[in-house]
């Protein structure tokens, strides 16, 4: 199971690195993108920095590029005007999302042929797997990669 999602993310770092390139922008920032855009709303640039685990001055490069490159605007939180809101505009957002059709179609269509019960499964797994810890109590160790008899 190991290799077979080692190949599954490095064929997602290779397929985002085509899609930032086609965009004109780093694969980071594309990433960085992506969790503006999945956040539902204004977010700071703290929030940015915190989700990515990009150091402050990493943040502030990737947003400028962003920027520049009219995926993203900046304001001042009207609440707190020492603040920054960044928010994505809608018709970048959806010119990334093109790039994604053809794998969300192959979703849909591998759901189709699965049970409620085994697509819960696999984002039970799927979500503990993306945990930082991998959802368990940190113990240094490595991950278990096989099922013990």
């Amino acid at each position: 199971m190991a290799e077979l999602l080692a190949e599954l993310i490095g064929q997602a770092v290779l397929f985002n690195e085509l899609v930032a390139k086609s965009l004109g922008i780093h694969a980071v920032d594309l990433q960085a993108f992506g969790v503006i855009a999945r956040h539902g709303g204004p977010i700071t640039p703290t929030e940015v920095m915190t989700a990515t685990g990009l150091a402050a001055s990493s943040t502030t490069r990737v947003l400028d590029r962003l920027e520049s490159a009219g995926f993203i605007v900046r304001s001042l939180v009207p609440a707190d005007r020492r603040k920054i809101a960044i928010e994505v505009v809608a018709s970048r957002a959806a010119e990334v999302a093109e790039h994604y059709t053809g794998k969300i179609d192959q979703i849909e269509r591998l759901n189709a042929k699965r049970t409620d019960a085994e697509i819960a499964a696999v984002l039970s797994y799927l979500s503990e797997l993306a945990m930082p810890d991998g959802g368990g109590p940190s113990t240094g160790a490595p991950a278990r990669t096989t099922r013990r008899p």
